[in-house]
């Protein structure tokens, strides 16, 4: 479960994509472009206690995960 603050370690990942907070339905909340950077922080503070998908998605690639807001 996480907090307001969502640290994403993005080391050992190709550069140039974007993470994603998206509804279970697949509803984008937030987005953020990564840019080059090895930690990206995203503040979910706006978004109410529940479970959002976290995706991370380049042209060759997306990994998505469940993360638990409290």
């Amino acid at each position: 479960p996480i907090g307001d603050i969502l640290n994403i370690d993005l080391t050992g990942i190709a550069t140039g994509g974007t993470i994603s907070i998206l509804t279970l339905e697949g509803k984008v909340l937030q987005e953020q472009k990564t840019e080059g950077a090895n930690t990206v922080t995203l503040n979910l503070s706006h978004l109410p206690q529940g479970i959002y998908l976290c995706r991370y998605a380049k042209t060759t690639e997306i990994k998505t995960v469940k993360i638990i807001k409290q």
